[in-house]
């Protein structure tokens, strides 16, 4: 995921350096406890997640993951 001042868009990529975007941007200002409907809020928080919907019990491993920050504007 890439956040871009006021929003984020997602990518992936099943080769090296050959990212594409998955859907559109979202507005980032949705991260916020004001979209919450009143339950408690600690932040965004960013993660790897995988769930197995099959319900074989299968699993997934990540080789990585990194965080960057941008200095673009």
């Amino acid at each position: 995921v890439a956040f871009q001042h006021d929003t984020f868009q997602f990518y992936y990529a099943t080769e090296k350096d050959k990212w594409q975007t998955i859907g559109k941007a979202y507005d980032a200002g949705l991260l916020s406890d004001d979209y919450c409907n009143g339950l408690s809020f600690t932040g965004t928080f960013i993660a790897l997640c995988v769930q197995d919907l099959t319900g074989n019990n299968l699993h997934a491993d990540f080789d990585y993951f990194r965080y960057e920050e941008s200095d673009s504007s």
